[in-house]
């Protein structure tokens, strides 16, 4: 199987649930802050631009694009 391909100037959907589907990101002031932050942590550290962000419970949407091909680093930054 190849990698996938990652291509400039695209706009994605990124999804991602949490480890065993528990329930990390419950809403409260603490988690949304730091939600937040993390999201411009990364969109800062990879030029990505993102359009829409939803965090649920246990899992988030995004929708982003990508002008430089930085998607693996957006995608890394933000999950750490």
């Amino acid at each position: 199987m190849y990698p996938r391909q990652i291509l400039q100037v695209q706009t994605y959907l990124v999804t991602r649930k949490t480890s065993q589907g528990y329930f990390f990101l419950r809403p409260s002031t603490k988690i949304n802050a730091c939600i937040r932050y993390c999201l411009a942590l990364a969109q800062r550290r990879s030029g990505i631009e993102v359009h829409s962000a939803v965090f649920l419970s246990n899992h988030y949407h995004l929708v982003v694009s990508d002008s430089n091909g930085s998607i693996p680093i957006f995608t890394e930054e933000l999950n750490k």
